[in-house]
């Protein structure tokens, strides 16, 4: 029996420190991301909450509806440029979270502090339209607005998309 014991031993052993260096390194790396993923509260409401922290409006679907057929705001996808070339709001630009800074030196000319821009991505479990949108806040952007339900509702809604660059 003792030697039963041993062999158990030598099996969970080595597994619970593999479990417990994986749950360690997991939450190392999800604080050093430049927003942690909640471990317990709705992505959505963190999304809304962090928002607010930041002062970027958020907008629902009718306000985004509105904010396309007016024509006035950029309007930025913060998702894949794969993503973005299967379907995006109109008039969109494609302003990839993971590409910002190479980006944003492309759009700055075209840009005012005080111009009405728009930022979504997939839908109000993503956390890359707040990325963007906190990122041009920091650049100095004071009119940004976060279409929080993104790309999902819209075309859950039925509302046209484009296509392709």
């Amino acid at each position: 029996m003792d030697e039963k014991n041993n062999n158990m031993s030598r099996v969970w052993l080595p597994m619970i420190l593999l479990i417990c260096t994986a749950a360690l390194a997991a939450g190392l790396a999800n604080e050093n991301r430049a927003t942690p993923l909640p471990w317990f509260e709705a992505w959505s409401e963190r999304v809304e909450s962090k928002s607010g922290e930041l002062g970027i409006r958020i907008a629902e679907l009718p306000e985004a509806e509105q904010i396309v057929n007016d024509g006035i705001h950029f309007i930025f996808d913060a998702r894949s440029a794969e993503y973005f070339e299967e379907g995006h709001l109109p008039m969109a630009m494609s302003l990839p979270e993971t590409e910002f800074d190479d980006k944003c030196l492309e759009i700055a000319p075209m840009l005012i502090p005080e111009q009405e821009i728009m930022v979504y991505c997939s839908g109000a479990d993503c956390d890359e339209s707040l990325q963007v949108s906190k990122y041009l806040v920091e650049q100095g952007f004071t009119n940004v607005i976060l279409f929080k339900s993104g790309y999902e509702s819209w075309v859950e809604a039925g509302l046209p998309v484009e296509e392709g660059l």
